[in-house]
């Protein structure tokens, strides 16, 4: 007998102990709440649950900030999208397998290409800019918890209670909730009498009757239609209800609930008689633990400051937007904002490049830099905003160690310029050495860029003031440690704020295959600036110098390439024109500025070319550069 009960006995919940037992004691405090909500019934309580994945899941998250921005769904979108994901929700609870239809629920909400309902086609991609990123960990987040909570045996349906508890806090008036035919009744009650006094303002019951859509289905119709399938409803009729009637009848999609005082104080106690632990405490703080007086909520509370960032980001935080303001904001409206000096840099084009990618939409979320140098303008293109992210690249491995170590290592970057001695001997010893760590490689690029003249790295270019020191100008005259610390420490901003994100020691072959839809961007979402070396005097200026066999292939994979929207800026020379000239696609504009070379007085013009893929490209480019305040000519010669 004894053998008979042992092969009987239940296996023991492979959950945490302490969370079974709050599971247990708190299952029959749900069951009576939900009794007094009028929630009974098997198919009551999955409906319940259901609106509570869908407010757990998609709503309560970064789907907010999404409605809050331009391009994001608006209220209508809201409703119709809710009311559509809860028959999904609901098929999903259901599942055989539940654990498997969770999955293909939220594979259902990461679809980047599915239309959303209220929107007239529009999808996550077009609705999600700048949060996608945000929205894609959320949504994993909160089924990986669900799932593992599911593990729990000791309660016929562990997530029974947590989701029904978060549609009574979020969603009371949510379709699918008991009170939704109450909600539609009110709607027909409104549109029966425009004088009824829940209008809430004088004379709107009468505005929203003259602006009904001629869509609008008879008042049965749109009875029936609210009842079963709000989604279904044409968008104009959508617009229409939730800018005249749902927020007078109680909103599905409100925050608010008759009974938050009570509910709150329930949690609480639930809280006060054991804490949940592992994962179920964690998903009850993402649900909202700021509602019982905590500190914390699900998103980042406002005010808290950024971290520092150690390592480059990982290629998801591309679809995000920057969440916090840059430090030093300001210095990125100047026109030097590099710690290095470099041949060719282009900082006067700043505008050209800005007018150009304004002028095409939508705007790029990502601008890698393949041949960053000095990267003045991948820095001030995201520290303005024109791009939200950067990638920076050099095949040259001092300069990309230094720009790695300057984004991601600051700190010690800043103290080890300061302790340097700036003296020829010193200059000497980083010229010969070879050093193995990428640290040492980034201070050796920075001492000798701030050191020698014109600020190159490799060739038979000596120390600023020479080897005698008799020159006005002395070694140290261009390593002035605050202005450099300030535009070291911008760097490092970038990085922390997410909008520099990584730095890449290869060539532009290897460059220009990442960029591809890096991160699942669209071609018109990635922008790469191409700034190839001189075609003259490059092989004295660069280590990493072109021949003109690398001019052509340049060229070659810039036609062929498919993945990227491309900017390219070149001295202009004959050469370099009977590269693009004729090769179908391309936008050309000559762009002419002046500058002061060194060891000159004198103002010299020059002409740079731009070319480029963007569909639209202005003839007035408005580069600043000739030093009188006039912007300088642009000229258009384009081979579409």
């Amino acid at each position: 007998m004894a053998q008979d009960s042992k092969r009987i006995a239940p296996a023991p919940c492979p959950g945490d102990p302490h969370n079974c037992e709050v599971l247990l004691r708190s299952q029959e405090a749900y069951r009576e709440r939900y009794g007094k909500v009028d929630i009974s019934g098997y198919e009551a309580v999955v409906s319940a649950m259901a609106v509570g994945l869908v407010i757990d899941v998609w709503r309560n998250g970064p789907v907010e900030d999404m409605h809050c921005g331009k391009r994001g769904p608006d209220d209508a979108a809201m409703f119709a999208e809710s009311t559509s994901l809860h028959e999904q929700a609901v098929t999903a609870l259901t599942a055989g397998n539940r654990p498997i239809g969770l999955l293909e629920f939220e594979d259902h909400l990461l679809d980047r290409e599915r239309p959303w309902a209220g929107t007239g086609g529009r999808t996550l991609t077009d609705l999600g800019y700048g949060f996608l990123g945000q929205y894609r960990r959320h949504v994993k987040d909160h089924i990986n918890r669900l799932l593992d909570l599911g593990h729990h045996t000791c309660i016929a349906d562990p997530l029974e209670p947590l989701l029904v508890t978060t549609a009574l806090l979020y969603g009371r008036h949510h379709k699918g909730m008991p009170r939704w035919p109450v909600i539609v009744e009110r709607i027909g009650i409104l549109l029966a009498d425009p004088a009824h006094a829940d209008w809430g303002q004088d004379g709107e019951g009468v505005r929203a009757l003259a602006e009904m859509p001629q869509e609008t289905p008879s008042p049965e119709g749109l009875n029936a239609a609210l009842l079963n399938a709000p989604s279904s409803l044409p968008v104009t009729v959508l617009q229409w209800l939730s800018h005249h009637l749902l927020y007078c009848a109680a909103p599905p999609y409100s925050l608010r609930w008759d009974e938050r005082i009570s509910e709150r104080k329930r949690l609480n106690d639930c809280f006060k008689e054991g804490l949940f632990h592992g994962t179920v405490c964690n998903w009850l703080t993402s649900l909202g633990y700021s509602l019982l007086g905590g500190s914390r909520g699900m998103r980042p509370q406002a005010g808290e400051g950024k971290t520092v960032r150690h390592k480059p980001w990982p290629g998801v935080a591309v679809l995000d937007k920057p969440r916090h303001q840059l430090t030093d904001s300001a210095l990125f409206s100047h026109s030097v904002v590099s710690p290095l000096r470099y041949p060719g840099a282009k900082r006067q084009l700043f505008s050209a490049l800005e007018t150009i990618i304004d002028a095409n939409v939508p705007p790029p979320r990502l601008l890698v830099e393949p041949f960053c140098g000095g990267a003045t303008s991948g820095l001030r293109l995201a520290g303005t905003g024109v791009v939200e992210h950067v990638i920076l690249a050099d095949a040259d491995p001092l300069v990309a160690a230094f720009w790695h170590v300057a984004a991601f290592d600051t700190t010690w970057l800043i103290q080890a310029m300061k302790d340097e001695e700036v003296t020829v001997g010193r200059w000497d010893w980083w010229r010969l050495a070879s050093p193995a760590r990428r640290r040492d490689r980034a201070l050796k690029c920075l001492f000798l860029n701030r050191t020698t003249f014109s600020g190159i790295l490799h060739g038979r270019a000596g120390p600023i003031g020479g080897r005698a020191q008799v020159s006005a100008y002395k070694i140290d005259c261009r390593y002035g440690v605050t202005g450099l610390e300030r535009r070291i420490r911008a760097v490092g901003d970038l990085a922390d704020t997410g909008r520099l994100l990584d730095v890449w020691n290869c060539d532009w072959r290897e460059s220009l295959r990442r960029a591809a839809r890096f991160g699942g961007l669209t071609q018109d979402e990635v922008v790469v600036y191409l700034d190839p070396p001189y075609v003259e005097k490059s092989p004295e200026l660069y280590e990493w110098s072109f021949d003109s066999r690398e001019h052509e292939a340049l060229a070659t994979a810039l036609q062929e390439s498919d993945g990227f929207r491309w900017l390219l800026s070149y001295d202009d020379s004959p050469v370099i024109r009977s590269l693009y000239a004729d090769r179908p696609g391309f936008a050309l504009r000559t762009v002419g500025y002046t500058y002061t070379a060194a060891g000159s007085r004198t103002r010299t013009s020059k002409s740079e070319l731009l070319v480029s893929n963007y569909p639209d490209v202005p003839l007035d480019l408005r580069p600043p550069g000739n030093g009188d305040g006039k912007p300088s000519a642009a000229t258009e010669e384009s081979a579409r």
